[in-house]
């Protein structure tokens, strides 16, 4: 019995990374990625070994050559799509990413084995009501050894209080529905996006707004915080903070560009007023006359 999950979500916008090994390897690239995300989901289920021998085996199941798909995976690792470090320290595949989503998916259970050594994500953080157990500590062993972040980062003194406001900002969820906008057209929230976000909205940027800013960047292909977050900044220092104050900006904003553009009503005709002093009842009278003379 694997610790892995039937299934895993697929994001619709993928990232510049992904999709850079799409360009370069076509959609060969794209199949191996997602074969991968299976084997780390449905097997340990936040990583996967990947010695040459495994790579070999992995190879034939697909049905692809061996060196072939070492590339691809070498370029995965070399784009930040699994992690460097975890991958030449222990032959293994993994990120930050897959860690977040495998521990949000099996936050219910009463026991979650880890290895410490190769986290990325604070499991702590998803699973706070199961027992996570060290897989290296002995069967027979009746207590769950619960699982501790890494000594480095448990015991480093907090220099500023800006720090400690982060780390506040994210033990507390960010409103949802700007979260699952936001991986819906762009990615995996980051620990550092979720504390931007709680920011933001402590400032009284409405949650409202925000998506309708990540809905936005996904529209103009700038499927990436560091887009968005400007956008918010640059929205809050005009002192928007609403849907309704930035569709009323964004309203006036196009009647300057028509009325630049010299459009003065929606037909692009131009409004006439006749300013013409002339008796058409008189004109009409000589016209008459006129006719008469040359019918005699």
């Amino acid at each position: 019995m694997t610790d892995g999950i039937p299934y895993f979500p697929l994001d619709v916008c993928m990232d510049d990374q992904f999709e850079l090994i799409e360009a370069e390897f076509g959609l060969k690239g794209f199949a191996v990625i997602v074969k991968l995300y299976q084997k780390i989901y449905g097997g340990f289920g936040y990583y996967c070994d990947w010695t040459r021998d495994v790579g070999v085996l992995f190879s034939k199941k697909v049905g692809w050559n061996y060196n072939s798909v070492s590339e691809i995976v070498n370029a995965a690792v070399r784009r930040g799509i699994f992690d460097s470090n975890l991958y030449e320290k222990y032959q293994i595949l993994t990120s930050e990413e897959c860690q977040k989503r495998y521990f949000s998916a099996v936050s219910r259970r009463k026991q979650v084995n880890v290895k410490p050594e190769y986290l990325l994500a604070d499991a702590a953080q998803y699973l706070k009501n199961a027992n996570i157990s060290d897989e290296n500590v002995s069967k027979n062993q009746k207590n769950a050894v619960k699982l501790k972040q890494s000594k480095e980062k448990k015991n480093k003194v907090k220099d500023s209080k800006a720090e400690e406001r982060k780390e506040a900002a994210v033990s507390e969820p960010p409103d949802s529905a700007v979260l699952k906008t936001y991986e819906k057209y762009i990615g995996v929230t980051t620990p550092n996006i979720c504390s931007s976000i709680n920011g933001y909205l402590a400032e009284g940027v409405e949650p409202q707004l925000m998506i309708r800013l990540i809905e936005y960047a996904c529209e103009r292909g700038a499927r990436n915080w560091k887009y968005i977050e400007s956008s918010i900044s640059g929205n809050l220092k005009d002192g928007i903070k609403t849907l309704d104050e930035y569709n009323r900006k964004e309203a006036e904003r196009n009647l300057n560009a028509s009325a630049a553009k010299g459009i003065t009503n929606p037909h692009g005709i131009a409004n006439y007023n006749d300013t013409n002093d002339i008796d058409y009842s008189e004109l009409d009278g000589r016209l008459m006359d006129m006719l008469d003379e040359i019918i005699q």
